[in-house]
């Protein structure tokens, strides 16, 4: 889990949860796997960079354990459009992710 500060003992501003998932293989047995989940910016501290700055902190961690490849899953509801949601999947896919 990483934790992101704005100044040294300030309040957290945002978390990220990264590791190599045990669950997913690759068809290579050396190409680990990563997976990044939990991503959360305080609501009066978003659009300043700090999801950006998470998600490539996460993505080095995992690339210093081995992993080549990260998944992230972004859950929505069936029934119906969740606006955050939606922005959020335009937000990932504008950062690579498919």
């Amino acid at each position: 889990m990483l934790l992101l500060h704005e100044s040294l003992g300030s309040p957290i501003v945002g978390v990220v949860c990264c590791k190599v998932d045990p669950f997913r293989e690759s068809s290579d047995e050396e190409i680990k796997i990563g997976q990044i989940s939990m991503l959360a910016v305080r609501s009066d501290r978003t659009n300043k960079g700090y999801g950006t700055q998470l998600m490539e902190e996460a993505e080095h961690r995992l690339l210093e354990l081995g992993c080549k490849y990260a998944s992230l899953d972004l859950l929505q509801p069936a029934e119906w459009q969740h606006d955050v949601k939606t922005w959020l999947a335009q937000w990932y896919e504008r950062l690579g992710y498919k």
